[in-house]
């Protein structure tokens, strides 16, 4: 489902250039990313 919706990611969820470098080293978490991605959903729950 995400595959599928990867330019609109890109464009609502920007990630700094050298993220992917500093995810690959355990040094940036994708947990920002989830927590927006479900308020974009509108699934977001408490």
């Amino acid at each position: 489902m995400l595959e599928a919706k990867r330019e609109q990611l890109y464009e609502d969820m920007p990630v700094p250039e050298d993220w992917h470098e500093n995810y690959a080293k355990g040094k940036a978490s994708t947990k920002p990313y989830w927590n927006l991605a479900k308020k974009l959903a509108g699934g977001e729950q408490k």
